[in-house]
């Protein structure tokens, strides 16, 4: 009798751990993910590879004009999906002059999606090959 006793204590003990430990993971503000899926894409490229290459290197800077205003890379060009037109239009000049050089595009770290999207569109509707995406944030 005093066995079953000791045994449900036990598992009383262990289920209250279990909960308090459910709860201080899902509530701690520095909880690990519970699982990690690793994207790898062929076309990003981080800033210490960039600085490897050389040669010039274009910049093309995929946020809101009010962002780049407010700081981006020196020499860095302004091109993004809400002034597309008007934008590749002002920059013409240097993206027509862009052949072997690659291209660098940037926007706010790795939950931006605005690079990507110009990245693609900088391979399809202009044919450019050396396209890439910067991993990480670009004020490293």
């Amino acid at each position: 009798m005093q066995f079953k006793e000791s045994i449900k204590q036990v598992t009383l003990i262990v289920a209250v751990a279990a909960v308090a430990a459910l709860i201080t993971f899902f509530i701690h503000p520095k909880a690990p993910a519970l699982y990690e899926v690793t994207v790898v894409n062929e076309n990003e490229v981080s800033l210490v590879e960039v600085r490897q290459w050389t040669g010039e290197v274009i910049w093309i800077d995929a946020r809101s004009e009010k962002d780049y205003a407010k700081g981006h890379v020196q020499g860095a060009l302004l091109l993004n999906q809400e002034n597309w037109a008007d934008l590749l239009w002002q920059h013409r000049e240097v993206i027509e002059a862009i052949e072997e050089s690659p291209v660098v595009v940037y926007c706010d770290g790795t939950t931006c999606r605005r690079s990507s999207e110009i990245a693609e569109r900088l391979r399809t509707e202009l044919g450019l090959e050396q396209v890439y995406v910067l991993k990480g944030d670009w004020r490293e």
